[in-house]
C-alpha cells in the first residue's frame, strides 16, 4: 500500500502531520508516522509592504507539498480493527517568529489522503 498526502497550505504557519488509526473508541492502534516530522513549508508572505501595513505578514498565496508513504502489508493488516482516523497538525510560524504574521477567515490547511492498493487475488 502506498499512503499519498497532498497539502495545500494558505496559512502564513509551518506545519507538520500526523495520522493517527484509532479503534471505535478513538483509541489508538498505529500512526502513520513515527514522530510529526514530517514538515508543510508556510504559504508565501506578504513582506514587501512597511510592517504596520495592514497586509503584512499575511498569506499571499499556497504551498503544496505531496508525500508517498509506503506501507508494508503486515502494518495494513494490523489495522483489522480500526474505525477511525485523526488528524493532528502541529505548526509554528514561519521564519521562527522572525516576522509577525497574520491570519485571516480566508486563509486556508487542506489535506487529501489517498491509497494505492495492490492486490493479490491468489492469496
Amino acid at each position: 500500500v502506498e499512503v499519498r498526502i497532498i497539502v495545500d497550505n494558505g496559512l502564513p504557519i509551518v506545519a507538520g502531520l500526523q495520522m493517527v488509526f484509532t479503534d471505535s473508541l478513538y483509541q489508538p492502534v498505529d500512526s502513520l508516522f513515527e514522530d510529526v516530522t514530517n514538515v508543510f513549508e508556510s504559504a508565501p508572505l506578504e513582506l514587501t509592504v512597511p510592517e504596520n501595513h495592514p497586509d503584512y505578514g499575511r498569506a499571499i498565496g499556497s504551498t503544496r507539498t505531496v508525500l508517498k508513504i509506503p506501507v508494508e502489508r503486515d502494518r495494513v493488516e494490523a489495522l483489522e480493527d480500526v474505525t477511525h482516523i485523526v488528524f493532528r497538525v502541529v505548526g509554528h510560524t514561519s521564519s521562527n517568529g522572525a516576522h509577525p504574521i497574520r491570519l485571516f477567515v480566508e486563509d486556508s490547511f487542506n489535506v487529501r489522503v489517498a491509497a494505492r492498493v495492490k492486490l493479490d487475488i491468489n492469496e
